[in-house]
């Protein structure tokens, strides 16, 4: 049931941000932060900014904890003495990686450019050959099986089971919402628009997931360190974590590169040198180096919060793009500043927007806290993004309808064009 509700979870999740995302952004040639500004305001749409710099810097301090960690556990494994399990060297380990990105990354992308074309690929053969290595240890009736025992277990509720795990999958993806719009402004083929993002779905969160929790599960461990060593044996599981390490610094360098871009459309930053830009946005990374344990404790509770902040954007957009709008956007209303831009609202605000997603936030909290993961007893029906999904949705239009549009802010038009009409000239900020 966790399998299922996972995948049913990120299916659902990728949905959404193809349609309030992907479409839009490859339709108009613009990422998803200038997008959001038709509906949030030219202003509004530093909400979504500030939220993709936080959620990069919250799964960079997953990955380098993880590959901290895992160094130093692997030094312990084949150390005589149990000095590199040592809380300070775990320290100092972070901090070599922290500075190790800063040196990938100063001179620009090049580098994390070309170890990608080999990192999707090498972490899918590396889940192929561990399942492989599961089914040969366990067999695959005991993998189907087998579950968490009773005493570890977050809830024995069939529906519940269900509902954490529709939800922690549902979040998580949700995460990728400010990034798929970067990368499908790009494409050049309509065709390539809805498959790949779902068949990327499946193999690498599904999959991989699928082959994580199997193995925790049936290793006793939800650590890859321990049980890829635990099946492999100690020199051919060690080469396969070593390599996995390794392969997950692009990935970081990746997060980063992706903040220091969006951070440069507030004019401030823009005017740092990039190496100088890089090596602030990796300053508060520094506090993770300091308490790996902890985060590595709370990626539920980082996944959550992520996920959460772009749970309403997401439906806004959709609401907004397609029944408001009509799926269309004034690309140069786009980057227009000041009053006479059709996006500005109210001071650059679309404060309608805003309170409907303060709203939804509320409402979530209210019926699942993802500190504790305590949740009220109708989340085991719905969940918590469901409903906070609909009646945003709702909330949003009726109040745009009674409030937004009849006012003439944002550009809606409240009835068929019928002719072209020359617009005034505007200022315009690139």
């Amino acid at each position: 049931l966790g399998i299922l509700g996972f995948i049913c979870g990120i299916l659902a999740a990728s949905i959404i941000c193809l349609l309030s995302a992907a479409l839009p952004s490859f339709r108009y040639g613009i990422d998803s932060i200038d997008a959001s500004k038709s509906f949030l305001g030219v202003r509004g749409a530093m909400l979504p900014l500030i939220g993709l710099l936080l959620s990069a810097l919250g799964w960079a301090a997953v990955i380098l904890s993880m590959i901290a960690r895992g160094i130093a556990l692997l030094l312990a494994q084949w150390s005589e003495t149990n000095a590199a399990a040592d809380e300070r060297v775990i320290i100092l380990l972070s901090l070599a990686i922290i500075g190790l990105t800063w040196v990938l990354l100063r001179s620009g992308f090049q580098f994390v450019q070309r170890m990608n074309d080999f990192v999707g690929p090498s972490l899918m053969g590396l889940a192929v050959l561990s399942l492989f290595l599961l089914v040969h240890r366990y067999g695959i009736h005991h993998l189907w099986v087998t579950n968490v025992p009773v005493a570890g277990a977050l809830t024995t509720d069939r529906r519940m089971t269900m509902a954490y795990a529709f939800e922690f999958g549902l979040t998580m993806q949700l995460v990728a919402w400010p990034y798929i719009g970067g990368l499908y402004r790009l494409l050049s083929r309509r065709q390539d628009v809805v498959g790949p993002l779902l068949a990327g779905t499946l193999l690498s969160g599904g999959f991989c997931s699928i082959v994580a929790a199997l193995a925790a599960v049936s290793a006793g461990s939800a650590d890859p360190i321990v049980w890829i060593v635990n099946l492999a044996g100690r020199e051919a599981g060690t080469a396969i974590v070593c390599l996995i390490l390794v392969l997950n610094v692009p990935v970081l360098c990746l997060l980063i590169y992706f903040a220091g871009v969006s951070v440069q459309q507030a004019r401030a930053l823009a005017r740092i040198r990039w190496s100088s830009l890089v090596a602030l946005i990796l300053l508060p990374l520094i506090l993770a180096a300091l308490n790996t344990g902890w985060v590595l404790a709370h990626i539920i509770t980082l996944s959550t919060y992520g996920g959460l902040m772009f749970m309403g954007i997401s439906i806004l957009a959709i609401v907004d793009y397609y029944v408001l709008r009509g799926q269309s956007i004034e690309l140069e209303q786009v980057f227009a500043r000041g009053a006479r831009g059709r996006y500005w609202f109210w001071g650059g605000v679309n404060w309608v927007a805003v309170a409907v997603l303060m709203g939804g936030i509320v409402l979530y909290l209210c019926l699942y806290d993802p500190i504790t993961l305590s949740a009220r007893a109708e989340f085991r029906y719905f969940g918590a993004a469901v409903p906070v999904l609909v009646l945003s949705a709702v909330a949003y239009y009726a109040l745009m309808r009674l409030i937004v549009v009849p006012g003439g802010r944002g550009g809606y038009r409240t009835e068929p064009v019928t002719q072209s009409v020359p617009t005034e000239p505007v200022e315009v900020s690139l």
